[in-house]
């Protein structure tokens, strides 16, 4: 992957990351669930924070890449 479009990625992931972030901190998982539509469904807490574990996991791994 070139470095233009790693960075695009990052910038992506990164801005989807804050969303589902802003949301869970909003109002739990089941915002989430409610405000978006290719995310998966969370059936609860745990699941939604080990998604966002593994999202910032990810944008991490670009970081380093770049």
């Amino acid at each position: 992957m070139s470095n233009n479009m790693t960075k695009d990625v990052h910038k992506y992931l990164s801005a989807y990351f804050a969303d589902l972030e802003y949301q869970f901190n909003a109002e739990g998982f089941s915002y989430m669930n409610s405000c978006s539509c290719g995310t998966p469904e969370f059936l609860d807490t745990a699941q939604a924070k080990a998604y966002l574990y593994r999202v910032s996991t990810l944008i991490k791994k670009l970081e380093m890449s770049q």
